[in-house]
């Protein structure tokens, strides 16, 4: 007899990992790296800017959710607030690292 199982979890932590790749992706983006492949398929450069900002915004979205609940809830986990993880400790920068990464040529303008 097999047996299968899904969990599904909200939680806030999952800013830690949209950080991290935001990080990553800037420093490709400053490199440009990979921007050919996708540029000659028809994409443009500003949809890359776009898609940064969504994703800095929903990192906000999830910090503010994350300072809210944590005053409300004695058992939440604090191991990925802002001032404790490593990883977020960028996030309060957020909008001056996406100027940076996206301040060049027609991108972000």
């Amino acid at each position: 007899m097999k047996l299968s199982a899904t969990f599904i979890s909200n939680t806030t932590a999952i800013q830690c990992l949209f950080q991290r790749l935001v990080t990553q992706y800037q420093t490709m983006f400053q490199k440009r790296a990979f921007i050919h492949w996708y540029t000659g398929e028809g994409m443009d450069e500003q949809e890359f800017c776009e898609a940064e900002r969504k994703v800095m915004n929903l990192i906000e979205e999830y910090n503010s959710c994350n300072t809210q609940d944590y005053d409300d809830d004695p058992l939440s986990d604090p191991a990925c607030q802002t001032d404790d993880c490593s990883s977020c400790s960028q996030i309060e920068n957020s909008s001056s690292l996406m100027q940076s990464s996206c301040s060049q040529d027609t991108c972000c303008e």
